[in-house]
């Protein structure tokens, strides 16, 4: 199913503009010039909050525009035609409702993707959570998400490090309290434009420990907005909240 991205300023419904086998996506309208992409997990949600609940975070009050979109197959962006399917939807959606910048945005699967794409559409910044370097076992040899594996084709999987484009300023957050979770991080290529941030007291649930503490909303419009001072600031409140939390869970 395809129809063409509609004229819809002023309607706030999710609508699905895009259907088929391997590809969901769904858009809310917002009043600027900014598309968010949302690039879902293998939940098809984002760390578990589904996309009405994560709406309000990812649209600013309902100033971007957002577009999920689902990867159905949890291939990690592999299907045959996946990206630039992905890249042509989202382009007729610039082209049509006359946004003029993208973001990408995920979590776990969805973070792969968020960078991945930036090597096939015009992408602002990336913004990363807990993303996979890479799903191909003789890269990183781990048995997590061993299920899905069946669903990626290795000759159309990228490593992260070949994902990095030049244009785009990138963001990868991570949990530092898990070493496989640092073991991902530590693969990724050093770059000027690539901004890692390694945030204690969580490991792949680094965005569930992020809202715990109400810092997962500034936090991601200040990666929108690129102000590496802010991210500097909320990164230093989360770890002073998170240390609270963390002491009272082990209270009991």
């Amino acid at each position: 199913m395809r129809r063409l991205y509609p004229q819809t300023k002023g309607r706030k419904r999710l609508d699905t503009v895009y259907l088929d086998d391997a590809l969901k996506v769904e858009c809310l309208p917002g009043e600027g010039k900014r598309l968010v992409v949302v690039l879902s997990g293998i939940g098809h949600g984002f760390a578990g909050m589904q996309h009405a609940e994560f709406a309000g975070t990812a649209s600013d009050g309902g100033q971007n525009t957002v577009m999920f979109v689902a990867d159905r197959k949890r291939s990690w962006f592999s299907a045959d035609g996946l990206v630039p399917k992905i890249a042509d939807v989202v382009g007729e959606a610039l082209h049509h409702a006359g946004l003029n910048a993208c973001y990408t945005l995920g979590n776990s699967m969805g973070g792969y993707g968020a960078i991945r794409l930036t090597m096939d559409m015009p992408v602002k910044a990336s913004l990363a959570f807990s993303p996979q370097f890479s799903m191909d076992r003789s890269v990183i040899n781990e048995a997590r998400w061993d299920q899905y594996r069946p669903f990626i084709d290795l000759s159309r999987h990228l490593p992260l490090s070949r994902c990095i484009s030049p244009d785009t300023t990138h963001y990868a957050v991570f949990g530092a309290g898990s070493p496989p979770e640092v073991r991902h991080r530590d693969l990724l290529p050093h770059a000027p434009n690539l901004n890692c941030l390694m945030l204690p007291g969580a490991g792949h649930n680094i965005v569930v420990r992020l809202k715990e503490t109400g810092h997962l909303k500034p936090l991601v419009l200040a990666m929108l907005n690129e102000d590496d001072g802010a991210i500097a600031q909320i990164s230093a409140r989360y770890a002073l909240d998170i240390a609270t939390v963390l002491a009272a869970e082990k209270a009991g």
